[in-house]
């Protein structure tokens, strides 16, 4: 699932879009694979940014597309596709905006079911891109609009510095003599042609500023359907908590069931093949409960129970949970509650969550040997704020990443190898639940002597 989550999000990038199209499409056991997404302006399917936008046989893909976002997937023998010549092709929609087609298969690829519910985010990655390209081109008329504006105030002041001295001089050729009276028609028939200058730049100006309104009015609307996206995503995820989970928790269920010989007897073999069975569970179990979290935190579907919490209990029963990673490294680990931070006021079972990653996310980024210290005290700058840090003698992080981490599906790369794999949302979740809580989540460090997350809540009694 991972490397499609991969190839999905490199294929938002315009710059190889080929290449993580067709590895993209050699995953699904294809040739390569086509985008195309739904036009707001006049509600066609078309091919997204990066693809041919010209396809031969165009009314057979119309056809094909149709098929496709009604019964949410289709096929078709031989099609022609731009640069490959005539192959079978299948496709799939993520729903009405996007479809995903398979180039060099006329079968449902076995993945195909995988890809399925990532459409959704890759529509929303190509939203970006295109509210981006949207972005620019407001940013380059408004430059222009600029440009003029300053050339017609110019001109204006040149105007009237020139009205002015015609004037004077008027006043004074007239009572000189009639000669004079030739030179100032001259005088006003250069007025006269700097005036219509004038108002056609002033034209120009308000034409400018009618397109400038069309451009806002354009992306305002692509603004709201990236909303209306995002939030179809978000209560989709949410909703899907129980059909992801249930399976996968039956896969763990049968493991154990075989493990405790309940079917015969259990070879030492089979024995490590059950745990590494059990490790990928847990982990696949993980990542989906990190986005299903996330997604209920967008959906605004979580609620909190805030009440007195006691810290020092609250930490103890956390101390086994760790422990075995915390052995495993010969971390050192450390617990300081202040005699007047005794109690918080939070959710328990979210600030329980917000720890237990701080805590793991802290013996995953430290050396063995290294040492991570928790210390719980009254907010010096604030009063009625406890505050709860994690310090680690870890990896570090560098300072331009420090508010990054915070961001959803991001992960800081230190020049190290990665150590461990996840959706880069561990972080993302805490800081919304410490905000939900009436609290927050920051993070310092310096350098790779190691960091310091800091969680603020309000003290209870």
């Amino acid at each position: 699932m991972n490397d499609l989550v991969d190839l999905i999000t490199a294929l938002a990038n315009a710059d190889d879009r080929s290449d993580a199209a067709a590895a993209l499409g050699r995953a699904l056991g294809g040739d390569s694979v086509l985008i195309f997404v739904r036009d707001p302006d006049i509600d066609v399917l078309l091919p997204a940014p990066g693809f041919a936008q010209t396809l031969p046989a165009a009314r057979s893909w119309r056809e094909l597309l149709s098929a496709c976002v009604a019964n949410g997937e289709c096929s078709r023998g031989s099609i022609e596709v731009p640069g490959l010549g005539a192959r079978a092709v299948f496709g799939v929609s993520g729903g009405p905006d996007i479809v995903l087609v398979v180039v060099g298969t006329n079968e449902c690829p076995h993945r195909m079911g995988e890809i399925r519910p990532l459409l959704p985010l890759l529509l929303r990655l190509l939203s970006w891109q295109r509210d981006a390209m949207l972005a620019g081109v407001r940013e380059s008329l408004a430059r222009q609009a600029a440009v003029h504006a300053d050339a017609l105030a110019q001109t204006l002041d040149r105007v009237r510095g020139d009205l002015q001295a015609s004037l004077v001089t008027a006043e004074e050729m007239r009572r000189d003599s009639e000669a004079t009276n030739a030179l100032l028609r001259e005088q006003a028939a250069a007025l006269e042609a700097q005036k219509e200058e004038l108002e056609i730049q002033a034209e120009e100006l308000e034409l400018q500023t009618e397109e400038l309104q069309q451009v806002n009015d354009a992306l305002e609307a692509a603004r709201q359907v990236a909303e209306q996206a995002n939030q179809a995503k978000s209560e989709f995820l949410a909703a899907m908590s129980h059909e992801l989970r249930t399976p996968l928790n039956a896969i763990g269920g049968h493991v154990q069931l075989i493990e405790f010989e309940i079917y015969g007897p259990v070879t030492a073999e089979q024995r490590t093949a059950l745990s590494r069975i059990d490790r990928g569970q847990r982990h696949l179990l993980g990542l989906i409960n990190d986005i299903l979290n996330f997604a209920k935190i967008e959906a605004g579907r979580v609620e909190y129970r805030i009440t007195d919490v006691p810290i020092r209990e609250l930490l103890d029963d956390i101390a086994p949970m760790i422990g075995p990673q915390l052995r495993a490294k010969k971390l050192g680990y450390t617990v300081d509650v202040h005699a007047d931070a005794q109690v918080v006021l939070a959710d328990r079972e979210k600030l329980e969550q917000i720890i237990i990653n701080l805590l793991s996310n802290a013996g995953k980024f430290t050396e063995p040997g290294g040492r991570i210290d928790v210390r719980v005290a009254c907010h010096p700058e604030q009063p009625g704020r406890a505050i709860v840090t994690v310090a680690d003698t870890g990896i570090g992080i560098p300072p331009d990443k420090l508010t990054d981490i915070f961001e959803p599906f991001v992960q800081v790369s230190t020049g190290h190898s990665r150590k461990s794999e996840g959706t880069g949302l561990g972080l993302a979740i805490s800081r919304d639940l410490a905000r939900g809580m009436g609290g927050d989540l920051s993070a310092s460090s310096s350098g790779e002597a190691g960091s310091v997350f800091t969680l603020t809540l309000d003290a209870g009694r």
